[in-house]
């Protein structure tokens, strides 16, 4: 490059400029090359030393694929910022300061491609580095047409375009900043770092060793949640590092305070707001100047900026520390933690808290007593991020857009959010429970996170569209629509889900497939069918009884009884673990049997309900007549609906002397349970027998950036000049870096 002078494009000399070579690689190189000569001119000037822990521009991913890079992973940035000692190494992710992408094109498309590429670098180093606040970018487009950015927790802030010959001072700020700035300004986070080889994180002002990264979210825009593993007090503890939304009416330690006496939920050692510099971490740092820019008051991005969200950077210090639920170690293990789960959310209903983002990154198992080490692990609920009091169900909890994890939310809602006219209900998290469940049997072959065989492809699956696979580019209605045709119809259920199951989970099939048809209403709204089976609803619960499945999905899940719906999930679960105990566990290589018996339970609400009440009879009677009333003309449906309605008033009157017919029937089922366990344990002596197979199939993994629109704010940080607000695009697939376990780490925003 020459240099520009008082020259401008349209008068500089033809051989004043020299293009650079288009051959692919030599292409990034001479760029780099070049980038790099005026960073060797600045330290001559200013006398700065050259050393290994000097940074230079390297292209050095040209041909090849980062260093521990995700499986399958084909990202490879046309240019990164590195350390001088890394470059003639095989660096990694963990060690790029910076990504630039170069297209030799000025075509449009050249530059929203080139934009698309930088968003997947910038979420790469998210994804390897626990320790940045934000991550910088460059794109030059054509020759001469460079951009500037900087992605953070609230999205991404761009420069205008500017032409480095034009403007060389603008082009040489970029190169000094990101070669000689300090760490800070690039990104880093101070109170995160390495020392001897060990990592260490302050809290408090008190410095803790960093055990293990017990998770990384890898998005770009959202909360950007880290959780590490340290010890306190002699006990392990769990620091979550996490970017919240500021325009919330209660923050995650708020609530967690509330429920602290709460079974299921962690505790809150403490928490605290970071600080950098001696103030409060926050995106709104960097996005100052454009607030307070008159100029780009008058432009037509500024419509955009007033939606957007303000993240500050918190920590919370919990216990105890769990294990995945896909940890568990057997069916039963599985199943009592579920049951456990269902119990933390009709406690938190009890304190008036909606957790509302129930999914499987949520829901660990560890020890009821930490200093006990013959407790038993349950199952845990944590993430209280998105959690709401009920109470304030009616404000505006937060300018971020956030619905809960894709695959695991309730189909009521999977809409967008400002066209949501539910509220969130308790029954929308034990929906997700059902997800969750159906998840877990469909990506492990068994038990502690064992993968699937290598014959199951899991993106092939149909539980894979939850999460979008299947389809370019997916919208929220054609996720929930893909969904819904699965769920909504019992035979639909078995064929595209159940049927998907690992072998080892098939004693739980039953007991899901009873979920599903309790949490997924796909039945009549007529009000008189409603109000006869409310009734029915009404007495079972006043003694005791037993709740048919047939009678309580025939109300619509807003009209139920919340403690009729949590004892039904009870006595569902109660079945499949009474069962459980009479066979063998299955071994995770072999084809598990399952107990045909008829469950105690199961004859003990058959003895009450025709010894008392009648109430199984009654409602077989009042199913049957209302599916006759169906297709018949309607004088003749009224008259039978006049007689359905007697029905429902027999039942009340059956209700005088139940008590005494209650004792007898329940020592009958006692009777019939004896008899059914001979039978169960007879079933048990089966043999089991599958060739156990090695898992290579990868699971999905979406960011949280997916399918929405980014933050847009001013680049000040090295690029003088007015800044361009920009908008984030939805990464392909190909390029999304894969974990090793098949669920979504991430959480989804959708528009």
């Amino acid at each position: 490059m020459a240099g520009a002078g008082t020259y401008t494009n349209a008068n500089r000399p033809k051989d004043w400029w020299v293009y650079w070579d288009r051959g692919q690689c030599s292409y990034k190189r001479k760029i780099t090359d070049y980038l790099n000569k005026i960073a060797e001119n600045i330290r001559k000037e200013y006398g700065l030393p050259l050393n290994d822990a000097s940074r230079e521009f390297s292209c050095i991913f040209k041909n090849k694929v980062s260093a521990e890079a995700p499986v399958n992973c084909k990202r490879k940035p046309d240019g990164v910022v590195l350390d001088r000692s890394k470059v003639s190494t095989d660096p990694a992710w963990a060690d790029v300061h910076a990504v630039m992408e170069l297209k030799s094109s000025f075509h449009p498309w050249a530059y929203k491609w080139a934009y698309k590429q930088l968003l997947k670098d910038a979420r790469m180093v998210f994804d390897a580095q626990q320790n940045r606040r934000f991550v910088l970018g460059i794109i030059l487009n054509g020759d001469d047409r460079m951009a500037f950015f900087v992605f953070d927790r609230a999205g991404v802030l761009s420069s205008e375009r500017f032409n480095v010959i034009d403007e060389p001072e603008k082009l040489i700020r970029v190169v000094a900043g990101l070669l000689f700035a300090e760490n800070i300004d690039l990104g880093y986070d101070p109170t995160i770092y390495h020392r001897d080889g060990e990592r260490f994180i302050l809290f408090k002002q008190v410095e803790y060793k960093i055990k293990e990264v017990i998770y990384a979210e890898s998005s770009v825009r959202g909360r950007g949640t880290n959780c590490f593993l340290v010890e306190h007090e002699g006990e392990d503890a769990v620091i979550k590092d996490s970017w919240v939304d500021d325009s919330r009416n209660t923050f995650e330690h708020e609530i967690m305070k509330k429920i602290t006496g709460v079974g299921g939920v962690a505790k809150i050692v403490d928490h605290e707001t970071v600080q950098v510099r001696g103030v409060n971490d926050t995106t709104a740092t960097d996005r100052r100047a454009l607030s307070e820019n008159e100029h780009w008051k008058t432009q037509r991005n500024w419509y955009f900026f007033g939606t957007l969200e303000t993240r500050e950077h918190r920590r919370i210090m919990m216990k105890p520390y769990g294990k995945p639920l896909e940890d568990f170690q057997t069916l039963t293990e599985l199943l009592t933690s579920v049951k456990d789960i269902i119990q933390t959310i009709e406690d938190l209903i009890n304190n008036r808290v909606l957790h509302r983002d129930i999914s499987l990154r949520n829901l660990v198992l560890a020890k009821e007593d930490p200093k006990d080490p013959n407790s038993r692990r349950r199952g845990y609920i944590i993430d209280f991020d998105f959690a709401i009091e009920t109470d304030e169900q009616d404000k505006e909890c937060a300018k971020g857009r956030r619905t809960g994890t894709l695959p695991f939310m309730a189909l009521e809602m999977m809409v967008k959010e400002e066209e949501n006219k539910i509220k969130h209900a308790y029954y929308h998290d034990l929906e997700s429970i059902l997800y969750v469940l159906c998840w877990i049997c469909t990506a492990q072959e068994g038990p502690n996170n064992l993968r699937r065989s290598r014959d199951f492809i899991f993106k092939e699956s149909a539980i894979a569209q939850w999460a979008g696979y299947g389809k370019n580019d997916p919208t929220m209605q054609d996720i929930r629509n893909a969904k819904q045709s699965m769920v909504a119809k019992a035979e639909n259920f078995d064929k595209y889900i159940v049927s998907q199951f690992a072998p080892y989970f098939q004693p739980l099939h039953k007991c899901i497939k009873d979920m599903r048809t309790l949490l997924v209403f796909t039945g009549s709204k007529d009000p008189k069918e409603v109000e006869a089976n409310r009734k029915i609803i009404k007495l079972c619960l006043k003694h005791d009884i037993e709740v048919s499945l047939s009678v309580l999905s025939t109300i619509p899940l807003a009209n139920r009884d919340s403690k009729a719906v949590f004892k039904s999930l009870h006595d569902v679960i109660d079945k499949t673990l009474e069962e459980l105990a009479t066979i063998e566990e299955p071994p995770s290589n072999a084809v598990p049997t399952h107990n045909e018996t008829q469950d105690t339970d199961e004859l003990a609400s058959d003895q009450i309900g025709r010894k008392n009440m009648r109430v199984l009879e009654e409602e077989n009677t009042f199913k049957r007549e209302m599916e006759k009333v169906e297709g018949e003309n309607a004088e003749e449906a009224n008259a039978k609906k006049k007689n359905l309605e007697k029905i429902a008033e027999t039942v009340e009157e059956a209700d005088e002397g139940v008590e005494d017919e209650t004792q007898i029937a329940s020592g009958t089922a006692h009777e019939a349970g004896e008899k059914a366990q001979d039978g169960s344990q007879a079933a048990s002596e089966c043999a089991f027998a599958l060739t156990a197979f090695e898992w290579t199939d990868d699971g999905p993994s979406l960011p949280s950036d997916s399918i929405q629109s980014g933050a847009h704010s001013s680049a000040t940080l090295f690029v003088s000049g007015s800044p361009t607000p920009t908008s984030r695009k939805r990464p392909s697939e190909e390029d999304e870096p894969d974990t090793s376990v098949p669920c979504p780490p991430k959480r989804v925003r959708l528009n």
